[in-house]
């Protein structure tokens, strides 16, 4: 293990640690209980596709006990491939609180997408036939990226008519295409309205259209 100086705006440099990078057999580690990150069948297929698409560019982090503490699903994945070693970082936690701390940090701290720019990659991908390719890597339907390019293009989102849904009985069953055709006061609040919807079921959506349009009113 090495400690990194990187020089700041304010002289004072903090210290950093970096890990040496170790090989350690699959069978020798152990898998954490509490991981309460899930993944569906269809999600590890795509996980696999990946490892054969790009390899394996994302360590697994292991505690002093051989406990995965980051990447059980990747190491679960890379068994089920026939890998018999695997490339970890060990670190040491002082307590499993600390060691708690560290798997929420990892799993929770990331960026948020901006949704017209990420509509923006998804259209090139879909001009160039590739949108397909991308779905079987992350576990989405092309239909789903399609969709999502649909509602977020920077072309439909800035041609949208400001129309009060207060009142209005909106039925989804009927009308699958309605939620494109209004929006709310602004273009965050439509934003975060047909984001929400995306993750929830089928059938509560004409329920929870609703009860978002008027929460927003």
């Amino acid at each position: 293990m090495k400690t990194v100086e990187y020089q700041t705006k304010t002289n004072a440099p903090p210290k950093i640690q970096e890990y040496s990078l170790i090989k350690v057999a699959l069978s020798k580690l152990k898998f954490d209980p509490e991981n309460p990150n899930e993944m569906s069948e269809e999600e590890e297929k795509s996980l696999r596709n990946s490892f054969e698409t790009f390899g394996n560019v994302q360590y697994i982090v292991i505690d002093q006990n051989s406990l995965i503490v980051h990447g059980n699903h990747r190491a679960k994945v890379l068994s089920e491939m026939g890998a018999k070693e695997v490339t970890v970082i060990k670190r040491h936690f002082k307590d499993d609180d600390e060691r708690r701390i560290f798997s929420q940090t990892m799993n929770k701290l990331h960026g948020s997408y901006d949704k017209l720019k990420d509509a923006a990659q998804l259209e090139k991908l879909f001009a160039n036939n590739r949108l397909k390719e991308l779905g079987n890597l992350i576990a989405h339907k092309e239909t789903d990226l399609i969709e999502f390019i649909e509602m977020f293009s920077k072309k439909n989102v800035n041609n949208i008519d400001e129309l009060n849904l207060k009142d209005k009985t909106l039925n989804l069953i009927e009308d699958p295409e309605l939620l494109l055709k209004f929006n709310m006061k602004n273009k965050d609040d439509y934003t975060e309205v047909i984001t929400k919807l995306r993750y929830i079921d089928d059938k509560n959506k004409e329920n929870a259209l609703l009860t978002l349009v008027r929460s927003h009113k």
